[in-house]
């Protein structure tokens, strides 16, 4: 079980990719409630620009357009090519759940959002 900072800041880290998420499916991916799921968008709110959104279609979790996380230095200036992703997508194949995991990591690391997805 992961401890609540690193669960929120993979939340950062998945939106940051995703862009929108539902409630109902992070709740699930992070094996926690949907209410304390919606408590961590609020404490992040405070330092990062994401927000919960109620209804149907357009709610979720979601960073606000043109926000993006800060990059680590170390990691790839512009992100993963699709000769990357296409590389690591045939690497993962067969991996035991721990490396698939790694292999995940990985992915929300080095993967830059494209413009309009």
């Amino acid at each position: 079980m992961r401890s609540a900072p690193d669960r929120r800041n993979e939340i950062l880290n998945v939106i940051n990719i995703r862009r929108s998420d539902s409630v109902p499916n992070l709740a699930f991916e992070f094996g926690v409630s949907e209410r304390t799921i919606r408590r961590d968008v609020a404490l992040l709110s405070e330092k990062h620009r994401i927000y919960c959104q109620h209804g149907g279609k357009g709610g979720g979790v979601h960073f606000e357009d043109e926000y993006y996380l800060k990059r680590n230095t170390k990691q790839l200036k512009g992100g993963l090519t699709d000769k990357h992703i296409e590389l690591l997508n045939r690497l993962s194949i067969g991996l035991s759940a721990e490396d698939s995991e790694i292999m995940y990591e990985i992915f929300i690391l080095f993967s830059v959002p494209k413009k309009g997805n």
